[in-house]
């Protein structure tokens, strides 16, 4: 079947748009790119533009666990992308992005989509500081977030900020603040505000090794009079250099909500980590586990264990493949239970300074204890240029 929807994918890249437009577009930017370079904006700073086209098949686009609807989808997403304070101790970029997707059957679903990031940080040695903010516009089907013959549109934005301050030669302090709004367009769906404050303190136990301890307030409100929920986590942790391959950050500890609709609370083991073990000079493995309250898109308040595992390698200069697994146990209040895979293959190929290539595999299966699973499969091949 994977076989078979690939050789589709492909037959179908070779007599429609992708090859009447990628090839020449790409190949054409990607030679003159040489020419012209990235546009300087002063010293330390630099303007970038981007255009990627890509060409995708999903066997189940709308994530149905009966009456699957397969598609192709063209996209094309222009950008421009910022890059400031390269010589300095404060440094940036801001990127823009508007993808254009038009469906060969299911043309109702056709988007343009804005991607907005601005990302700043500031080290001078004895003060760490960063903000961040982003602005999604999406319409794509998710375990929680799925109807028939619909895409659920919803724009994701967010704000964060956080700083860190040397206190003495082993001790910091850590403040933060995030915001987080899904903004759902689509019926049936219920818009959330996320805010959440964490505050750390470090120790250094060894040279490239702290110890911590954290408390991090986190609540969420919810759009049509939904009663807000808010979290409080207690827990130590550690991060840096653990050995000479393995490096990350990690804290685990109680995790208490409460619910404002007046049911009372309800606790768990919190666990927040990530870890990126260096396996050769040419393979990197990532892992990250995570246990903790969260909101589904219909407002229900849900437990989640989630793990992740991915493994980069290059195979030769400039040309690169990755593996990226994820698992999510989604218990909700509302009695349904969901086990959720989701499985990566990627080949990536640098064919010069500014043209790349790639082809991807995505997988995705959810098993349910009500008649809501369904397994997904997507094919995708793309060209970024970026001068």
């Amino acid at each position: 079947m994977l076989v078979t929807d690939f050789r589709r994918l492909l037959s179908h890249f070779h007599t429609m748009q992708a090859k009447r437009y990628l090839v020449p577009v790409l190949v054409a930017a990607g030679l003159s790119a040489p020419l012209m370079g990235a546009l300087s904006l002063g010293e330390g700073s630099e303007l970038f533009l981007n255009g990627t086209v890509g060409f995708q098949y999903d066997d189940n686009m709308f994530l149905r666990s009966t009456g699957a609807k397969g598609d192709y989808v063209t996209t094309f997403t222009p950008g421009v992308e910022v890059q400031f304070g390269q010589n300095s101790l404060a440094k940036g970029s801001f990127i823009y992005n508007e993808a254009f997707a038009r469906y060969n059957s299911h043309s109702s679903q056709d988007s343009n989509l804005a991607s907005l990031g601005f990302n700043t940080n500031y080290d001078d040695g004895k003060t760490k500081a960063s903000f961040g903010a982003s602005y999604n516009q999406v319409a794509q089907n998710t375990v929680d977030a799925r109807l028939a013959g619909i895409l659920v549109r919803r724009d994701v934005s967010g704000v964060n900020g956080r700083g860190e301050w040397t206190m003495s030669d082993k001790t910091s302090f850590a403040a933060g603040a995030t915001f987080d709004r899904t903004d759902y367009k689509t019926a049936g769906f219920v818009t959330s505000n996320d805010y959440s404050v964490p505050l750390d303190f470090y120790y250094e136990m060894m040279p490239k090794v702290d110890l911590s301890v954290e408390y991090k307030f986190r609540e969420t409100d919810l759009a049509n009079n939904q009663p807000k929920d808010t979290d409080n986590f207690f827990g130590v942790g550690a991060r840096g250099q653990f050995s000479e391959k393995l490096s990350g950050e990690y804290h685990i500890g109680y995790t208490q909500r409460h619910f404002g609709s007046g049911t009372g609370n309800e606790s768990l083991l919190g666990v927040d980590s990530n870890f990126i073990y260096l396996f050769s000079p040419k393979t990197t493995v990532t892992l990250g586990l995570s246990n903790d309250f969260d909101n589904a898109a219909t407002g229900v308040s849900q437990k989640v264990l989630s793990g992740r595992f991915g493994v980069k390698t290059e195979f030769e200069e400039g040309f690169s493949g990755s593996v990226n697994v994820s698992y999510r146990d989604l218990n909700y209040n509302s009695g349904e239970h969901d086990h959720y895979w989701e499985g990566n293959i990627g080949l990536q190929e640098q064919y010069n300074k500014y043209l790349s290539f790639m082809a991807g595999y995505t997988f995705r299966h959810n098993d349910s204890n009500l008649p809501v699973g369904f397994a997904d499969n997507v094919f995708s091949v793309s060209g970024t240029v970026r001068y």
